[in-house]
């Protein structure tokens, strides 16, 4: 199953890639082609990761930048959807374990990115891990 949802969490990457940069087609017709045709669990994964992103984008670009320090538009293209499915999975879903959800970003980002965009993940996501209790106090107090 970890292969399985490994290919999942890469397809899911590789669909929120492609929304960022194609605003002439819906979220979900991008949705549906990249992850259609997977296995059914593996689906329903990766459909889960990809609404939770993109039902929480601005806020996981905003924590993303905090823990970047630096400016959404100074992020590679080739780490942003990585480093939103990472802290998707760190603050958002309670199943995946946090040390996983960062090894997983790190080794997507690596393949599709080369070995310095995992280190660059690694970093960004180890600094949300250890402001994780206050992101998710702030998260509390805003709703």
């Amino acid at each position: 199953m970890i292969y399985g949802r490994r290919k999942g969490r890469e397809r899911a990457v590789q669909a929120l890639y492609e929304v960022e940069f194609d605003t002439g087609t819906r979220p979900e017709q991008i949705r549906n082609r990249h992850l259609g045709k997977l296995q059914e669990d593996i689906r329903e994964f990766a459909m889960r990761l990809f609404n939770g992103v993109m039902r929480n984008r601005d806020e996981l670009e905003s924590i993303i930048t905090i823990g970047a320090e630096r400016p959404w538009s100074r992020i590679l293209p080739s780490t942003r959807a990585p480093l939103k499915v990472g802290t998707y999975e760190i603050l958002f879903d309670d199943g995946i374990p946090d040390l996983v959800a960062i090894d997983e970003a790190i080794e997507i980002a690596k393949r599709f990115g080369g070995p310095s965009n995992g280190k660059i993940v690694n970093g960004v996501l180890d600094r949300i891990l250890h402001q994780k209790k206050g992101l998710e106090h702030a998260r509390m107090e805003n709703k």
